[in-house]
This record gives structure tokens, sequence and C-alpha cells, in this order.
């Protein structure tokens, strides 16, 4: 029975090295310069974002947007989507909350936006 145990233990232990490669956790905050905001009809929205951060597991993740020193809301990220049709090097990420963003289009347009991942 202890045998089987340990064979799990690896298998699971090989399995979540495997789903988390090419990622890492967050020991410093990563910034990202937020460039668009999609609100999509199931509560969900994305940001656009551009900046060259490591891969990252981000569901659960806080984050903050800030401009400048104006702290505007935290957020609880869900998870991330693939940009299609993006170009090398791959520097634009879109990251999902559930959270009702508390920002314009217009505000998010303005460059001047950013989101900061958090531990």
């Amino acid at each position: 029975m202890v045998g089987g145990i340990a064979l799990a233990i690896d298998f699971f232990a090989e399995l979540f090295e495997e789903t988390n490669r090419g990622t890492r956790d967050c020991k410093m905050p990563l910034t990202f310069a937020v460039k668009n905001l999609f609100r999509l009809p199931d509560g969900l929205t994305a940001l656009a974002c551009e900046g060259d951060g490591e891969p990252v597991m981000v569901i659960g993740r806080s984050a903050t947007l800030r401009n400048g020193g104006d702290l505007r809301q935290r957020i609880q990220l869900r998870g991330e989507r693939k940009m299609l049709r993006q170009e090398r090097p791959k520097s634009f990420r879109a990251f999902e909350t559930n959270d009702t963003v508390q920002l314009s289009v217009d505000e998010v347009q303005t460059g001047a936006w950013i989101l900061t991942l958090e531990d």
C-alpha cells in the first residue's frame, strides 16, 4: 500500500511540474501597460496589456490598476487569454477578471494605466 501511495505522489508531482512548466510564481510585482479593455456579455472583463513579463500563474492573483500615484482599484484575476494575431515578440497579454473594472475604455486608451500583479 505504501508503495502505491509513493507512486501516486510521484505521478502527481510530475503532472504538476508538467502543467506549470514555463511559468513561475511572482516574487516581485510585474507591471503591464493597459492598452485596451473589453467587457464581455457574461460579466467578464479582459484587459489587453503590454509588457515583457515572464509567464506567471495569474489565477486568483490580486492586481492593482494605477495611473501614476492614483490607485483606482484592486482586482482579482481569473485567468489569462491567448492573444490572437500577435506578432513577435509576444509582448501583449490579456488578463481576465470577474470584477467590475472601474475604468472607461477612453481612460484605458490614454496609455497611462498600469496593471501590477501582486503576491
